[in-house]
């Protein structure tokens, strides 16, 4: 058993205390906010120093989803095609990519929220515009734009291709 001092006094007490044996100071109750204290303050330190564990899965799917969008829309075209009977060019299913792209940033956003990362310099109608999404959030958590430029590498070769 350690003995500590009382930040009220300085009278010798254990650690284990409810309170200062001289002037009723509440020592286990301090204790115990300090160490709350002292985590929430090592949380604000990692967050600062991007030493948080954010998975970049969802958002290196979502920097190739012009391409694999194009594929879904193929498959929908031929889906429609044979089951209508008539021919629909595959350009008619943009939406298909365009959903994609927005979900795939809901589910990353979300993944943010659910780390405890503070998501309010993104807002929510930015999903629509997949790369700005994607650069604010590299800023957000100061990683590499990477994954913003392979997008708009992707977009650019999917409306060219």
């Amino acid at each position: 058993m350690a003995l500590i001092f009382c930040p009220e006094c300085g009278t010798q007490v254990s650690e284990y205390a409810q309170q200062c044996v001289k002037c009723a100071y509440p020592i286990k109750t301090r204790l115990a906010n300090e160490t709350s204290d002292y985590n929430n303050q090592i949380e604000v330190n990692s967050y600062k120093n991007n030493s948080i564990n954010v998975s970049n899965t969802i958002v290196w799917i979502l920097a190739f989803a012009p391409l694999i969008g194009l594929f879904f829309q193929g498959f929908l075209q031929g889906f429609i095609t044979s089951i209508t009977g008539q021919y629909y060019t595959y350009e008619k299913f943009w939406w298909a990519t365009l959903g994609l792209n927005i979900i795939l940033c809901s589910i990353d956003l979300n993944n943010l929220k659910k780390l405890g990362i503070d998501t309010t310099k993104i807002n929510s109608w930015v999903l629509i515009l997949v790369p700005i999404y994607l650069y604010k959030r590299a800023d957000l958590l100061r990683q590499s734009q990477s994954y913003f430029w392979v997008w708009l590498i992707v977009f650019l070769i999917s409306i060219l291709g």
